[in-house]
């Protein structure tokens, strides 16, 4: 049996898109932070709060026996009721999944796959970036999630059988993706990618803030997306808009290590296309020609417009739809593609 404090247990799991884990007060397990405190502090106040939703975090571990786990999911304001936890064993969903979390403290069982050797077989066949042996616990996105106990023999996947490179996506709800996230389109491009994914996405309060921009130069990552701008549309003028663009993406530039790329993406379309908005069009422009002026040959820029088209839009005219999250993901892994 693990502890219920996840950081105390060497070897016997991992987090991952985990950058700090804070002890809950009076009551058993922890919060999971995606970004340290440090930045937590510097972003503004719903980004901070944002930081604890559990967009594409996950629970790793190997076993060859039942292990249960015991979540905890926080009611909020935003909260939309259940939410899903997705069950995966390398790159393969179980039949089980995905599991409705409700608000309260919950456990679930997850036992191995009665046809691993199986699984195995195909995932060296067709040699999946995830081995089958590791069990993914991927968590809700759209609420706090807290990690409470691990209960059973396990231990932490070996980093051969993970995979060896990395995205990072930043950005609006839209980069937070779907519920379960695993149909979202950073979900997607990372699994085109052959990658693994680290999802910044901070559902209506990427603002940009400089110290966000610090924290992604300062990680381990191959790729990256970032994108920029429809949370800050109804907020700042255009003028605005662009010097906070400029500071962002001049601390990514100068902070690029050798080999990476990050792809700057505007808004993508909107009902606001239809409407004729000028500071739609406005924000767009600003974007090109930020990334134009800072002319990083690992900075590049996609039009918005160019990722998703008006059919695959939600009702609601700003989120994509799930077969608009596949568009904007597919046409991202050929940006990726034709960028050597």
């Amino acid at each position: 049996m693990t502890s219920l404090e996840p950081q105390l247990v060497e070897g016997a799991y991992a987090l991952h898109n985990v950058a700090q884990v804070v002890p809950r007060s009076n009551a058993p397990g922890v919060r999971l932070s995606r970004v340290n405190a440090q930045t937590r502090d510097a972003l503004n106040p719903g980004a901070a709060v944002r930081a604890f939703t559990t967009t594409a975090c996950e629970l790793r571990f190997t076993h060859d026996a039942p292990v249960t786990v015991t979540l905890g999911r926080v009611v909020s304001e935003w909260d939309v009721g259940s939410g899903w936890l997705e069950v995966m064993h390398g790159a393969f969903v179980s039949p089980h999944s995905p599991v409705p979390v409700a608000a309260g403290a919950h456990s679930f069982v997850v036992a191995p796959p009665p046809e691993r050797a199986t699984l195995e077989a195909i995932a060296a066949r067709e040699e999946h970036r995830f081995h089958p042996r590791v069990t993914r616990l991927i968590l809700p996105g759209d609420a706090e999630t807290h990690l409470i106990a691990v209960h059973g023999d396990t231990r932490a996947p070996a980093p051969e059988h993970l995979p060896a490179t990395t995205h990072l996506a930043y950005g609006s709800s839209i980069t937070a993706g779907t519920t379960p996230s695993v149909y979202g389109y950073a979900a997607r491009l990372a699994r085109g990618l052959g990658s693994e994914l680290v999802n910044l996405g901070f559902p209506g309060t990427a603002h940009l803030e400089p110290a966000m921009a610090h924290d992604i130069v300062t990680r381990d990552w191959q790729t990256a997306t970032l994108e920029l701008g429809i949370n800050l549309l109804p907020h700042v003028t255009v003028d605005e808009f662009e010097a906070r663009v400029q500071m962002f993406l001049e601390v990514i530039a100068h902070g690029l290590k050798p080999g990476q790329r990050a792809l700057v993406t505007d808004l993508f379309t909107t009902f606001g296309d239809e409407h004729g908005d000028a500071n739609t069009t406005a924000f767009r422009a600003a974007v090109r020609h930020t990334v134009a002026t800072i002319n990083h040959s690992q900075l590049r820029h996609a039009c918005g417009t160019t990722l998703l088209g008006a059919r695959q839009l939600t009702a609601d005219g700003v989120h994509p739809s799930l077969d608009g999250h596949a568009q904007i993901a597919g046409q991202l892994v050929q940006h990726f593609e034709r960028w050597t």
